[in-house]
């Protein structure tokens, strides 16, 4: 995943860290420095609390307790998300995500 470098990207970062929400705990505070780039009147910049808030919310979204293991076992649900920019997936078992592409 790569760190996003303008207003745009960090949107659509935050757009899938927002859909992972109810499984990141904190993520409002983790993510506060990279939404305060969203507000009006703030110029693009990336110091270290943005890069740190970046590979925080990416470490979150990738590790447990967020992602669970597959159960070959268990029934799957799958989630999908479609634009003319682009696509997500996320695999469920028992309301937890086990995998996810965009």
């Amino acid at each position: 995943m790569a760190k996003p470098s303008n207003t745009k990207e960090l949107k659509t970062f935050l757009g899938f860290i927002q859909y992972l929400a109810k499984f990141l705990p904190n993520m409002d505070e983790v993510s506060a420095p990279l939404r305060k780039l969203l507000e009006k009147n703030t110029a693009w910049h990336c110091d270290k609390q943005q890069e740190d808030s970046f590979q925080q919310l990416k470490r979150m979204a990738t590790s447990a307790p967020v992602l669970s293991y597959y159960d070959p076992k268990k029934p799957v649900t799958l989630s999908v998300d479609a634009s003319s920019k682009g696509l997500g997936v996320v695999l469920y078992q028992e309301e937890k995500p086990v995998a996810y592409e965009r």
